[in-house]
């Protein structure tokens, strides 16, 4: 009985023996060198990437664990050699995966490889160095299709900035089209108003900005709290300019311009609107007057400092008699001012009577002075009797 005992006993340890190989229990195993993992049937990992656990794990050619920084090599499907960065947990070993900072820098790990270059994360725009994959802020310069353009990455959350922005002190205006993001240059119009910004920084500029113009220099002035360009009639510092904006044409006037129907004049070089008298040289030089409050040309009958003017759309009366309402009268041919009382025309001596507007005498006798003097239908005196 013992002795088939002893037979039993030999053949269960025998089988216990060879079952041992698949009953080894996977796990992690340390020496001086490292970290290695055995699998369930006593091999491990090794010159491989391994998932265990829920982590992926990276071990070199002798199955050394490795942590920090590792570059993996791949082949496209077209045989040429590409490589991305990976990062593995100096603690845990495992493979890091999304937001990481690592030594004081933000990196993002997408399927575990090392982003690079502008990437959209959770509908925001990133940019990563283009070999060392830290993120970057601040601003970021890409060749555009007329120059370099520029996009600006918050401090902060390091995600690409849209829209307005103002940033030390200046303000930006940042697109987002499709597949252009930068910052705006130049002019441009946003929510139907137009602004202008560097052509070269993209800041947004106010005040005065020139541009060439049909004839000449063509002045636009942005509003300095706003930065909309300014339309229609603006009081800047003091003076009055009227700005048009009529398609592609969007400058302060200069010259005569006529703004609803009536008649204004702008300084020729810096387009502020003037008053009192202009002249203007055609064949002839002619006078306007412009009304000192409205800015407006006067027509008609006007007492300026205390004399009398005809004003007409072809100018001021000036140097001849003119008929006005069925009658003459006679202007002086250096000031334009209505001339009353004596004055001599075409070598005849004539009157104008104060007492009838400055008027001519025309076919008529008058007392002036207690004297009695007789003019002819054209005004020219012909008689006088004390």
């Amino acid at each position: 009985m013992k002795k088939i005992t002893k037979l039993l006993l030999g053949g269960a340890l025998v089988i216990l023996l060879l079952a041992l190989p698949s009953q080894v229990k996977a796990d992690w195993h340390q020496d001086n060198i490292g970290w290695w993992y055995s699998t369930n049937n006593g091999s491990y990992y090794k010159d491989t990437l391994a998932y265990i656990d829920n982590n992926i794990y990276r071990f070199d050619e002798r199955g050394y664990m490795i942590t920090g920084w590792y570059l993996e090599e791949h082949r496209n499907t077209n045989g040429s050699l590409y490589k991305e960065w990976s990062y593995f947990d100096p603690v845990s070993g495992a493979r890091l995966e999304g937001w990481q900072q690592i030594d004081g820098k933000w990196y993002y790990f997408n399927s575990g490889w090392m982003a690079q270059g502008k990437q959209n994360i959770d509908g925001k725009d990133y940019y990563f160095d283009l070999v060392n994959g830290d993120m970057k802020t601040g601003w970021i310069s890409t060749p555009g299709l007329n120059g370099t353009d520029w996009s600006y990455y918050d401090p902060v959350s390091g995600a690409r900035l849209k829209g307005w922005q103002q940033i030390d002190g200046k303000w930006y205006y940042f697109i987002d089209y499709s597949t252009y993001n930068y910052a705006l240059k130049g002019f441009n119009k946003i929510d139907g108003k137009e602004y202008y910004f560097d052509p070269v920084n993209a800041d947004m500029k106010t005040g005065w900005i020139s541009t060439p113009g049909l004839n000449g220099t063509d002045w636009s002035y942005y509003d300095p709290v706003s930065g909309a360009r300014l339309k229609g009639w603006q009081q800047i510092d003091g003076k009055w300019y009227y700005f048009i904006d009529y398609s592609t044409y969007n400058y302060a006037l200069k010259g005569f311009n006529k703004i609803d129907g009536k008649e204004y004049y702008f300084d020729p070089v810096n387009a502020d609107m003037k008053t009192g008298w202009i002249s203007q040289q055609v064949d002839v030089k002619k006078w306007y007057y412009y009304d000192p409050k409205s800015g407006e040309r006067l027509l008609g009958w006007q007492d300026i400092d205390g004399k009398k003017y005809y004003l007409t759309s072809e100018g001021a009366y000036c140097g001849y008699t003119y008929t006005i309402d069925g009658k003459e009268y006679y202007f002086d041919p250096v000031t334009c001012e209505l001339i009353t009382g004596w004055f001599e025309y075409n070598g005849t001596k004539r009157y104008a009577d104060p007492n009838d507007g400055g008027a001519l005498a025309l076919n008529k006798t008058l007392i002036i002075n207690g004297v009695s003097y007789s003019f002819s239908d054209n005004g020219a005196l012909i008689t006088n009797k004390p």
